[in-house]
């Protein structure tokens, strides 16, 4: 699953690159939603390949995904602690969260912290990888 699809491109990548998945594409923006759903039908992906208008804080899944995406879509929900618990709880036991969130900030060896601007910020990498190796987050 990713959550914050957007334009559909890190999910139509893990589609191609695990032909025998299924993969749920999660977005608010049910525009993109619409382009990605006739681009699926197009390539003859829609079987396997899903995207669907869903708020990750309205979740109501369990143990149903082995891997989960959240590429630079936290920063934008005010409630993060909830969308994480909630993917958390959609994720299989071993399952693996990879999370990706731009930083303004980062600090020196010698413990200095610098800024960036907001433009430069995706230059700063904070990725995280979790493996959801029991049922509590």
């Amino acid at each position: 699953m990713e959550v914050g699809s957007s334009d559909g491109l890190f999910s139509a990548w893990i589609a191609r690159r695990f032909p025998n998945a299924n993969v749920d594409a999660l977005d608010l923006n049910s525009d993109e939603v619409r382009e990605c759903q006739e681009w699926c039908r197009s390539k003859g992906l829609d079987h396997r390949l899903h995207f669907r208008q869903q708020d990750v804080l309205k979740l109501n899944e369990e143990l149903k995904y082995d891997l989960v995406l959240a590429l630079d879509v936290l920063e934008h929900i005010t409630d993060d602690r909830s969308a994480v618990a909630r993917i958390f709880a959609a994720m299989k036991v071993n399952g693996i969260l990879i999370v990706h969130v731009p930083n303004k900030t980062y600090q020196t060896i010698t413990g200095e912290l610098h800024n960036v601007p907001d433009s430069e910020a995706y230059k700063i990498t904070q990725v995280m990888f979790v493996r959801a190796t029991s049922r509590k987050p």
